[in-house]
């Protein structure tokens, strides 16, 4: 029966490691399974075989492979005719859905591979190739950025096959900012004009000419060429020092050797699965921790800015991640009532008792355990959300205590501490990047993907602006994953700027990215290619931006 065949199932599953295709040695470290060498399923399952082309596989082997792979394999499909009309379902079935994953260029991934090793944008095109593999109608499907880490040409894949879902009578939303995509809309609904409590209307509807047309849509506005992204002189890359890796080999990545010129800002993009991430986070900063790059000598350390989340501690907010807080808690140690009682600036710490609300350990809420439901939170009856003890809140500065001060937006916040130039240049850094709206005391649990990227920049920017200064002889690589995911054209705009003044700062700028404004203006490319998995893990070019 079926469940023979799957390893979620007793009757399929690998006794030893049960299904998982890892099992663990006398160390307690994870290895391959020794009983089914990682294909998961118990031997009964793995004696059944097909022949195809006088080659015998089982349904293990079969998802080793790529989807490819398995695509050429079903043309050499050799069915006994007993088995024929029986068959013949199965094999169209398998062949469409392979098919549909081939279309959204995912033809390098096998079909055993783990999902918790796809990255948000593959796992995200497999489950719309199971959509359109599965032939439902009357569907509404929303997907959220689907464009995530793709390659112009796996977009216009994506394209058509959200074309192909909607000629079948399903409606297609997407909440996208990707040129291509929204080219390729029926209908365009804006949302505006601005961010936070700036935002929440929809300010512009209509097909992409009209919104080209309309002049009430910023959207409109960049997608009709009349605004452009901000420039700004490039260094001359011949005259930089250079960091130089050699014989990069990891996954798919071809003995290749990556140059980055310091003090620049350099991209690098190229088909998923062509091996960007594997030469970044695998090979690049690994070697560079050891030493191993030539010319390492000459930065500091590597700084990875990218969208997970700030920290996993409810007490950990904006304001304690970009070190505002540190700055405000001496000043409000500093005020006659708070010397007066002897408060040092411990005393305005979340993270240590005498301050904070004891009731819920400063986090500004209870949980409430539900058993067998998610757990419930509620606003503390003892501070009502202010995190601090009543005392504390005596002292304020300004007519705010500190609770109330970090209760503010960023904008808000950026006028109230005008007096205090080190409080002003972290906000300043966060206004620069379209954060203006964000409150500084939510939980960083609660934000964006992006919203954590552009604070972690904040926090490095305002540290590189003139007045702050820098360790002296301090060179940083900043480290950025597709950092454009999420962000509408015009803080594209703000990122780019910010990425000049870290460059203009002394410090190295290296860009996952494809968005063609980004790109276009780095001062050095590198891209991989030419292709994904086995197809891909060269460096197909390597130097000024040029023309996708």
């Amino acid at each position: 029966t079926p469940r023979l065949f799957s390893h979620y199932s007793p009757q399929g599953a690998c006794e030893h490691c049960h299904g998982l295709g890892v099992s663990e040695n006398k160390k307690g470290e994870p290895v391959i399974c020794p009983a089914c060498k990682g294909l998961r399923l118990n031997p009964t399952a793995l004696a059944v075989t097909l022949d195809f082309g006088g080659k015998e596989l089982n349904l293990g082997d079969f998802c080793q492979l790529t989807v490819e792979e398995n695509l050429a394999l079903l043309s050499t499909l050799r069915i006994p005719p007993a088995f024929a009309e029986a068959l013949q379902t199965a094999v169209a079935e398998l062949q469409r859905r392979l098919s549909c994953l081939a279309e959204l260029g995912l033809c390098y991934l096998s079909l055993g591979r783990a999902t918790n090793t796809l990255s948000g944008g593959e796992l995200q095109r497999a489950r719309l190739a199971g959509q359109i593999g599965g032939g439902l109608s009357g569907v509404l499907y929303i997907l959220d950025e689907p464009t995530i880490g793709l390659h112009p040409r796996e977009t216009a894949m994506l394209i058509n096959a959200l074309k192909r879902l909607r000629d079948k009578g399903n409606t297609i939303l997407v909440v996208e900012h990707d040129p291509l995509l929204l080219a390729a809309a029926d209908l365009l609904v804006e949302m505006g004009p601005g961010s936070g409590p700036d935002g929440g209307s929809i300010i512009a509807i209509g097909t992409y000419d009209e919104l080209l047309q309309n002049e009430a849509s910023p959207t409109g506005a960049w997608l009709a060429g009349k605004c452009r992204y901000a420039e700004s002189e490039s260094p001359d890359v011949t005259a930089c020092d250079w960091l130089e890796l050699r014989g990069a080999s990891a996954r798919n990545l071809k003995n290749v050797t990556l140059r980055i010129p310091l003090g620049a800002f350099t991209c690098m993009s190229g088909p998923g699965g062509s091996g960007k991430s594997t030469l970044i986070h695998e090979c690049l900063l690994p070697a560079l921790k050891a030493g191993k790059v030539r010319g390492a000598d000459k930065v500091s350390r590597a700084v990875l800015l990218d969208q997970s989340p700030l920290g996993s501690s409810p007490r950990s907010t904006p304001a304690t991640a970009t070190g505002l807080l540190d700055v405000l808690r001496p000043l409000y140690a500093a005020l006659p009532l708070s010397r007066q009682r002897g408060y040092t600036a411990g005393r305005f710490s979340l993270n240590v008792r005498g301050g904070r609300c004891e009731r819920c350990t400063g986090t500004g809420f209870l949980q409430v355990d539900m058993n067998f439901l998610a757990d419930l939170y509620t606003p503390c009856d003892a501070c009502h959300g202010a995190r601090y003890n009543r005392e504390t809140l005596e002292v304020t500065w300004r007519g705010k205590s500190i609770a109330a001060a970090l209760a503010q937006t960023v904008d808000e916040a950026l006028e109230f501490f005008a007096p205090i130039p080190a409080a002003v240049g972290i906000l300043q850094a966060m206004h620069d990047l379209g954060l203006g709206y964000l409150p500084l005391d939510p939980s960083v649990t609660t934000l964006s993907g992006g919203e954590a990227q552009r604070v972690r920049i904040a926090t490095y920017l305002a540290k590189a602006a003139p007045k702050r200064g820098r360790r002296e002889g301090e060179h940083l690589l900043f480290v950025l994953d597709e950092p454009s995911t999420g962000l509408h054209f015009r803080e594209v705009d703000m990122l780019l700027r910010a990425l000049y003044r870290l460059r203009a700062a002394g410090h190295t700028v290296l860009c996952v990215e494809h968005h063609s404004g980004i790109l276009s203006r780095a001062d050095y490319w590198v891209e991989l290619g030419p292709g994904a998995g086995h197809n891909g893990g060269n460096i197909v070019y390597a130097g000024a931006p040029r023309e996708q």
